[in-house]
């Protein structure tokens, strides 16, 4: 509901010359009151002319007039009843006191977060009526509409949240407003200290050392080309990265639409004993019960959490992943903080909304994940499918191999492709040995350089990525009957 009261703060605060009222301010008080422009009649009659008057208000201010301009712009139109409110809008002495100001404007926050909901409303009450009328064909149809409606709630609060996380440092005036806030944001997103590694020297180099907080990254790779067994080596070598003495405990999660998670638990148990999955099952009966106290003692050890989750594909959302998050942040609550969330794979994800094309709900769910990133202000990391241009390797890298949608990439902070080379003459070729190399192409990077590629040393069978230097310590082999190839969906 409009009130008179708030009408007044709305004309206040466009006709303030406080440099803390500004560009984002006036936008939220636009779009507020552009909300009810459609809504009159929900406004009492008595301040229908006032709201007409501070809306056209804010829409001049909105398109980038000075107040002192809008002001006079507006002379000829008000009435007898508001030429009072007019004119005092132009004293100094009904500027909102200092001590008011900061209330003022978290008034305006919560009325556009308000307005957010409402915009939302009317589905609600639609989807109410239709399910006491028993409008639904069936419960499944019932449930599906449901979904779309909270996934779009979500998506508009999510939007408003990373809206509102940068919201002191959209507009800096260089000669007049203090530089604090832009400057803490600087040394958060360019110093390094927040970033979790890659594990590898090379890559850390080229980000900026490593994964930083609030930033989308993407690995692209064909089919067999190790997204998978990449993404779990990330968060082993975050994991077992060197802390220090730090009281809290890093926690990590790693969440897979892909492999259950036995399998995972099953891959990461061998990269870190740089076994094969047959050797772990020749002694099944003999190692089970060490494989638990072995992977919690490696936390222990690293003053680490990690948390690992199996969603189905093709009908898991962003929403419902947050969800999960949520809920391991309140489960150690004061124990740690949450570092990164890894996620295999970002096609098999659904962005909640109905879409014609399946690229454009792509674009949607890559959005998503950027709004998830900002608003836990954590490095999210996952993969996606390449095109079949991708799986030919006589073809360069390049970013128009991203399948699906190029809006992959316009939407993330970091894109990289990966491929996985054989050891042999040709590409029809038997794999001669246990190992293999691995290319990353970064393709878009905003902390570091791009057009990079950098090389690691890949070992499948036993669910590694090394850099160069420590597989230069392992022994190769050429006998094909020596080698274990169980397990090698990668």
């Amino acid at each position: 509901m409009i009130t008179e009261g708030f009408l007044n703060l709305c004309a206040r605060m466009l006709s303030d010359p406080n440099i803390l009222f500004n560009d984002n301010i006036v936008s939220d008080i636009h779009d507020i009151l552009k909300f009810y422009s459609d809504k009159i009649d929900k406004i009492p009659s008595p301040y229908q002319s006032k709201y007409n008057f501070v809306y056209s208000l804010s829409k001049l201010r909105y398109e980038g007039k000075d107040y002192e301009i809008a002001l006079d712009d507006l002379h000829l139109t008000v009435g007898d009843d508001l030429k009072t409110f007019h004119g005092g809008l132009s004293r100094p002495d009904t500027n909102i006191p200092e001590d008011k100001v900061n209330v003022s404007i978290n008034q305006i926050k919560s009325r556009k977060k308000l307005v957010v909901l409402l915009k939302d409303l009317p589905q609600i009450e639609t989807y109410i009526d239709k399910f006491q009328t028993n409008s639904f064909d069936n419960l499944d149809d019932a449930i599906k509409e449901y979904d779309n409606i909270v996934s779009k709630m979500y998506s508009r609060i999510s939007e408003q949240k990373r809206y509102e996380s940068y919201n002191t440092i959209r507009s800096l005036d260089l000669s007049d407003d203090r530089y604090d806030a832009v400057l803490n944001q600087i040394e958060l997103s360019y110093s390094g200290k927040n970033a979790v590694t890659t594990g590898y020297k090379e890559l850390d180099k080229y980000m900026n050392k490593g994964f930083e907080p609030s930033r989308l990254y993407v690995f692209g790779g064909s089919s067999g080309d190790g997204k998978s067994v990449l993404l779990l080596n990330f968060v082993k070598n975050a994991v077992s990265r060197y802390k220090g003495d730090e009281l809290k405990k890093d926690i990590y999660i790693y969440i897979t639409l892909e492999n259950l998670i036995d399998e995972t638990l099953m891959r990461l148990y061998c990269s870190l004993k740089d076994v094969t999955i047959g050797n772990v099952v020749k002694d099944y009966e003999s190692q089970k019960y060490l494989i638990e106290d072995f992977i919690k003692q490696w936390q222990r050890d690293n003053n680490s959490i990690l948390t690992m989750a199996y969603f189905p594909p093709t009908i898991t959302s962003v929403s419902d992943l947050l969800v999960y998050i949520d809920d391991i942040a309140k489960k150690y609550e004061g124990v740690g903080n949450i570092k990164g969330v890894y996620i295999d794979y970002l096609d098999l994800l659904k962005s909640g909304q109905v879409f014609d094309l399946h690229r454009l709900e792509m674009g949607q769910v890559t959005i998503d994940l950027k709004v998830a990133a900002v608003k836990l202000s954590i490095p999210i990391i996952t993969a996606t499918q390449l095109n079949r241009q991708g799986y030919d390797h006589k073809e360069n890298l390049s970013l128009t191999q991203m399948g699906e949608s190029i809006k992959k990439v316009e939407h993330s902070d970091f894109v990289s492709l990966i491929r996985a080379i054989k050891n042999g003459d040709d590409d029809n070729s038997i794999i001669k040995t246990d190992f293999g190399e691995m290319s990353i192409f970064i393709g878009k990077n905003r902390s570091g350089p791009k057009e990079k590629i950098i090389k690691l040393k890949t070992n499948f069978s036993h669910f590694r990525v090394d850099d160069k230097e420590i597989h230069d310590q392992f022994e190769f082999t050429t006998d094909r009957q020596d080698m274990d190839f169980s397990g090698l969906m990668l």
